[in-house]
């Protein structure tokens, strides 16, 4: 890492090998990130990391909303919907869901990211909807509920 930026950038490197970055400094770099790419990115990549449980992906759909958080315009806490892995214990994605909606519709978003080969699904009830007639038979998934 210290070899690409040259003698600068090794020097640097050397002479900060013991301290840590400070909250400022760290939270100028999160504030830099475009969070949906690294979302993606990390999601794409934590997928490659999962196995399966007898051939079969268990993946949990959920919203949360995330207490302690405030988005600047509304002041409302941020509701996510996310997917997680029950085998290996790793959120695969998550979207943000719209202030002026509920989960249904980035609960499809999300699931459009997934590959859902041989994999098992759960999801909250309010996701048990009729599928609609104009839906191919290759989109169409089984839904269940008790």
């Amino acid at each position: 890492m210290g070899r690409r930026g040259g003698k600068w950038h090794t020097g640097f490197v050397r002479s900060h090998q013991r301290q840590r970055p400070d909250e400022s400094t760290l939270r100028k770099l999160f504030a830099r990130l475009d969070a949906d790419a690294l979302d993606q990115a990390l999601g794409v990549w934590m997928w490659t990391r999962t196995f399966t449980v007898e051939q079969r992906r268990v993946i949990a759909i959920d919203g949360k909303t995330i207490r302690g958080a405030r988005t600047r315009a509304g002041g409302k806490a941020p509701h996510l919907i996310a997917a997680f892995d029950h085998g290996a214990g790793v959120v695969l994605g998550q979207v943000a869901v719209d202030a002026k909606s509920n989960e249904i519709p980035a609960a499809r978003t999300l699931l459009r990211h997934l590959d859902l080969d041989d994999a098992v699904v759960t999801l909250d009830a309010m996701h048990t909807k009729p599928i609609p007639p104009h839906s191919s038979p290759a989109q169409a998934a089984t839904t269940c509920s008790q």
